[in-house]
């Protein structure tokens, strides 16, 4: 439970700016806001699609740990990133931030059903 606090609450607000700022303003945006939208959805979605399986909890895992893995990478190359100043880099970026946030939230409900 903690690991999922920690990285919805702590590790994705902190270094959201850091990987997204990079790309421009719009994405940091797009980004920032479309991950706030997320999070609510997220949380609605695990209450109408229940995983009950190991293997779906386990690719819920492995997803939402993979993009934040790249979201880490993404804050630490912060100052010039892969694909920064490509229109590709900007929705790879708002892609990651926004798809994190119902990973984390929709995994952390499923292991407290």
């Amino acid at each position: 439970m903690f690991v999922y606090i920690f990285a919805q609450y702590g590790i994705s607000p902190g270094v959201h700016p850091y990987a997204a700022l990079p790309f421009g303003d719009r994405a940091y945006n797009l980004g920032v806001r479309l991950s706030l939208v997320m999070n609510p959805l997220g949380s609605l979605l695990a209450v109408f699609v229940i995983v009950r399986s190991l293997k779906g909890l386990g690719l819920l895992t492995l997803i939402a740990t993979l993009l934040e893995a790249y979201e880490v990478y993404l804050a630490c190359a912060s100052p010039d990133p892969p694909l920064k100043g490509t229109v590709i880099g900007e929705i790879i970026v708002v892609r990651i931030l926004v798809k994190d946030t119902p990973c984390i939230a929709t995994n952390y409900i499923f292991l407290h059903a």
